[in-house]
């Protein structure tokens, strides 16, 4: 049987445990920003663009495919969007009508992310042949409402979502 500590010694032991716990969640950095990761493509053609998100959508895709086990959509779902909050393209945006616009965006991309992620496992009956190509999305998938100015923030938060699923999958197999 162990001893009994003096209560000043439990004390100091659970306040040392919650100082070093906290200590570890200030460290984290609660938001990256999306734009900002692609900043260095900012001298790259229009069409060096989306050779290069063609690339990296294709690349994710592959590698996800090529997952042992891979788990169904809806259980994992709240991890990846739990992770997607760190890239919140609505972080500290006061604008009513941008935070909208913001928020769009990323919904439109989650939908496509998800229905690529379907697709490339034969879900339904529906399969994907890769390479995919970025104006496929725009014709195909991408609806109406997203301006054409805004094509590249989708874009982003496609290739982050599928970064984010590739790096989560892969962790679990």
């Amino acid at each position: 049987m162990s001893e009994k500590l003096p209560l000043k010694q439990y004390l100091e032991t659970i306040s040392n445990k919650f100082e070093n716990n906290t200590k570890k969640i200030m460290a984290i950095e609660y938001h990256y920003d999306l734009i900002n990761v692609f900043a260095e493509t900012n001298d790259l053609s229009a069409e060096e663009k989306y050779s290069l998100y063609d690339m990296l959508i294709n690349d994710y895709l592959n590698k996800i495919k090529a997952l042992k086990y891979p788990p169904k959509l809806n259980e994992i779902s709240g991890d990846i969007n739990n992770i997607m909050e760190f890239y919140d393209y609505t972080y500290k945006i006061d604008d009513k009508s941008l935070e909208s616009t913001l928020y769009e965006i990323e919904e439109e991309a989650d939908d496509i992310v998800d229905d690529l992620y379907l697709k490339i496992f034969n879900s339904n009956g529906r399969n994907l042949q890769l390479p995919i190509r970025t104006e496929d999305i725009v014709n195909l998938q991408i609806r109406g409402f997203i301006s054409k100015d805004d094509l590249d923030k989708v874009f982003y938060w496609i290739i982050l979502r599928l970064s984010v699923m590739y790096s989560y999958l892969s962790s679990k197999n």
